[in-house]
């Protein structure tokens, strides 16, 4: 019997802060020259992201049967991972084109039976 959870970290450590960059020009404020800055990219930042986490669960059984001639395992397993990690479109009115978000769940279980035999035998 078995049970973990892992966490992946396949986006940039930087997705959760916006970043900025200089632009061309200046603005005035109480008729002190401002530079100007720009996102630095067409991402939003998401200060909620957080890893996405798979939690695997496994249970087997291995056997003998018929004094040794068949022997084999049985195992029955399920995947889960939460929290996806996911491009998703924003409104161009924000001035960005998409941000990243966890969203999304998967799920993969099943049986594994592995076989084998040893029916002729010589001495």
């Amino acid at each position: 019997m078995a049970y973990g959870a892992v966490g992946s970290d396949a986006i940039s450590s930087e997705l959760w802060k916006q970043s900025w960059a200089s632009a061309t020009g200046t603005y005035s404020i109480n008729e002190t020259i401002q530079p100007l800055y720009r996102p630095a990219s067409s991402l939003i930042a998401n200060p909620d992201l957080k890893w996405e986490t798979t939690i695997t669960r496994n249970i087997g059984l291995d056997f003998t049967l018929f004094d040794r001639k068949v022997s084999g395992s049985l195992e029955l397993y399920k995947n889960t991972v939460k929290d996806l990690l996911l491009v998703r479109d924003v409104s161009p009115l924000t001035g960005f084109s998409f941000t990243q978000e966890n969203i999304g769940q998967t799920s993969n279980k099943g049986i594994e039976l592995t076989l084998s035999t040893d029916i002729v035998t010589s001495e």
